[in-house]
């Protein structure tokens, strides 16, 4: 299973992963397919002279795996967002 979300590809094993974990998740809650949210974590997100707080998108309610790893590649597409490319050389 390989997403691509406009110009942003999954890596390859990430789908495998996220399905992996997501079943995981289910198990422990005891739910066939839980609800979950996808946003963004990375290094370089705040610094000493900048936040992108808020500049990429999250989403709530993601119910399936499938849904987890469109959601991921959405995030990550997000991070090439005008609104973040625009913000960033701002802020260096």
């Amino acid at each position: 299973m390989g997403v691509a979300w406009g110009t942003t590809s999954v890596p390859q094993a990430t789908p495998e992963l996220l399905t992996t974990n997501y079943a995981t998740l289910a198990k422990r809650c005891q739910l066939t397919e839980p609800q979950v949210a996808v946003g963004s974590s990375a290094v370089g997100e705040d610094g000493q002279t900048a936040s992108f707080a808020g500049q990429y998108e999250t989403y709530l309610n993601i119910i399936g795996a499938e849904a987890v790893v469109a959601a991921v590649a959405r995030c990550w597409a997000s991070a090439r967002s005008e609104r973040v490319l625009t913000y960033r050389p701002q802020k260096r």
